[in-house]
C-alpha cells in the first residue's frame, strides 16, 4: 500500500511538471530570475515582474498577479503587491498599506542604486535612506561632487535659509548651498529654536566670539564681522554692511561702523567720531 501511495505522489508530480511544460513563454520574476513559464513561477510562489527573460526592459509591459499583498511605496501610495510597485518603478518603504507605522520595519529591495545622505553616509538605495529617516543630498556614493546634480525627495518639511528664502526641505537648502536658519517657513520667529548644521565654517561675530558657522552667529543675533576665527585680521575679507554709524576705535581712528573696527582687530572706544568725549 505504501508503494502505491508513493507511486501516486510521483505521478501527480509528473502531471504537474507536464502541465507546466506545456505552457510556453518565459517570464521574469520579481526576484530577478528567469522562469520557463508562468506556471513554474507560480509553483515557486514568485510574483512576475514582466514577460520574457530578465532583466525587464524599461518599455516592456509589466505582468503581475492579482494576489493582494499590499506594500507602501516611497511615493506614499499603496500597491497591491511588490510586483506592482516595481512596475511603477517605486521603491518599497514598508510592507502593508500606507502610511508606514513608525515602528514598522522597513522593507527595501537589494537593488544597488547608491545615494548619499545629508548625514554624509552612503545608502544602498533611496529606500534604505528613507528607512533611516535621512534626506538625500545627491545620487551616487558619498561625498557629493560639487557639480553633481542634487537629488531630493518631494517631502515637504520647510526650512528657512540664511538667505531669507523658504526651501521645501533640508536637502533642497543644502543643494542650494544655503545654511539653515530655522525649521519652518520664513521669516524665523524670535522664539523659534534655531536649527544649524554641524558643518564647521567658522565666522567671527561683532561680539568678538567665534561661531561654528554663519547660522550659529545668526541664531545668537550677532552680525558676522569676517570669515574665519576671531580675531579678524587686516588681510581677512570682511563682510560688513554699508551702514554709516561711525565709531571711534581705541587706536584713535574713526571707522564707518562697529563691524569695520572689529574686522580690523580694533576695539571700539565709543560711538561717534573720534576723539571720544568722556564726561567728567
Amino acid at each position: 500500500m505504501k508503494l502505491e501511495v508513493g507511486i501516486l505522489h510521483e505521478d501527480e508530480a509528473r502531471d504537474r511538471r507536464r502541465r507546466c511544460s506545456t505552457q510556453s513563454g518565459r517570464v521574469c520574476g520579481v526576484d530577478g530570475r528567469t522562469y520557463s513559464s508562468t506556471c513554474v513561477a507560480n509553483r515557486r510562489k514568485i510574483d512576475i515582474a514582466c514577460k520574457g527573460q530578465c532583466p525587464c526592459e524599461i518599455d516592456r509591459r509589466c505582468y503581475c498577479t492579482r494576489e493582494y499583498k499590499p506594500v507602501c511605496g516611497l511615493d506614499g501610495k499603496t500597491y497591491g503587491n511588490q510586483c506592482e510597485a516595481k512596475c511603477a518603478k517605486i521603491d518599497i518603504a514598508c510592507k502593508g498599506q500606507c502610511p508606514c507605522e513608525i515602528d514598522r520595519r522597513c522593507y527595501c529591495t537589494r537593488e544597488y542604486k547608491p545615494v548619499c545622505g545629508l548625514d554624509g553616509k552612503t545608502y544602498g538605495n533611496q529606500c534604505e535612506a528613507k528607512c533611516a529617516k535621512i534626506d538625500i543630498a545627491c545620487k551616487g556614493q558619498c561625498p557629493c561632487e560639487i557639480d553633481r546634480r542634487c537629488y531630493c525627495t518631494r517631502e515637504y518639511k520647510p526650512v528657512c535659509g540664511l538667505d531669507g528664502k523658504t526651501y521645501g526641505n533640508q536637502c533642497e537648502a543644502k543643494c542650494a548651498k544655503i545654511d539653515i536658519a530655522c525649521k519652518g517657513r520664513c521669516p524665523c520667529e524670535i522664539d523659534r529654536r534655531c536649527y544649524c548644521t554641524k558643518e564647521y565654517k567658522p565666522v567671527c561675530g561683532l561680539d568678538g566670539k567665534t561661531y561654528g558657522n554663519q547660522c550659529e552667529a545668526k541664531c545668537a543675533n550677532t552680525r558676522v564681522a569676517c570669515q574665519g576665527e576671531c580675531p579678524c585680521h587686516k588681510k581677512t575679507k570682511c563682510a560688513c554692511p554699508k551702514i554709516l554709524r561711525p565709531v571711534c576705535g581705541q587706536d584713535g581712528q574713526t571707522y564707518p561702523n562697529r563691524c569695520e573696527a572689529t574686522c580690523r582687530g580694533v576695539r571700539v572706544g565709543c560711538d561717534g567720531r573720534c576723539p571720544c568725549q568722556y564726561r567728567g
